[in-house]
């Protein structure tokens, strides 16, 4: 759950939430949606609407809330990248695209628009495209989370030392907490089974075990794939 809760993008990709986080959502998008049958015109309620069903798993009720909540008010730039993340992770990679790097031109200052946007391309194997967006949010907000993404794609691209030295900064902002880290390309190399691409899930793997050497779960999963 910590490594969720630290990369909010990853937590909405992968079912790492417990079973009181799911009821409560559940209520909520109960709650949102009596909302919206009543109050089709309240933009908010759309967006939280979107919020619960993303959470819960449901892109494409998630994606339909939140264009109807900016159809309501095109001006909601976290709606917009709401959205965006939900496309990726529904695998729509053009719209997605599309909709954060709007959000990051519009607001070039925030540090978690770029950073979602670096992720996303990450995601699709764009690497070296990738790296722009990463540093712009290390550059407004430098974090761990940004870091590790871009010492993944450095390692993907053969630049060791480089992959090291921005594995080695997200340790020292985040000292100790080598099951943060480990856990964080856990959830990755779920994704990218998910994205039907073993390969690049048993390399998420493999880095978590680079962290945290007695992962059992990282162990299992690399042995489940060599055994399929």
């Amino acid at each position: 759950r910590g490594a969720a809760l630290g990369l909010i993008f990853l937590a909405l990709l992968l079912s790492a939430r417990t079973v009181t986080r799911n009821a409560e959502w559940n209520d909520l998008s109960k709650l949102f949606s009596r909302d919206v049958f009543y109050y089709p015109g309240n933009w908010r309620a759309w967006s939280w609407l979107g919020d619960a069903f993303k959470t819960q798993g449901r892109l494409n009720d998630a994606i339909r809330a939140y264009k109807t909540s900016l159809g309501l008010n095109s001006k909601q730039i976290p709606t917009w990248v709401a959205l965006g993340e939900a496309l990726s992770i529904a695998g729509r990679n053009d719209e997605a695209e599309s909709v954060l790097s709007n959000a990051a031109t519009v607001r070039p200052k925030e540090p978690w628009f770029w950073y979602l946007l670096g992720i996303h391309r990450l995601k699709m194997g764009r690497y070296q495209e990738a790296i722009e967006p990463l540093e712009k949010s290390i550059e407004f907000n430098p974090s761990p989370m940004a870091y590790h993404a871009l010492g993944s794609i450095y390692l993907r691209m053969g630049q060791k030392e480089q992959a090291e030295q921005s594995f080695s900064k997200a340790t020292r902002m985040y000292p100790g907490q080598q099951r943060f880290h480990s856990g964080v390309h856990v959830d990755l190399g779920k994704l990218y089974l998910r994205q039907g691409k073993p390969k690049e899930a048993q390399e998420e793997w493999q880095l978590a075990l680079r962290f945290e050497p007695n992962n059992a779960e990282a162990r299992g999963l690399l042995q489940d794939q060599a055994e399929q």
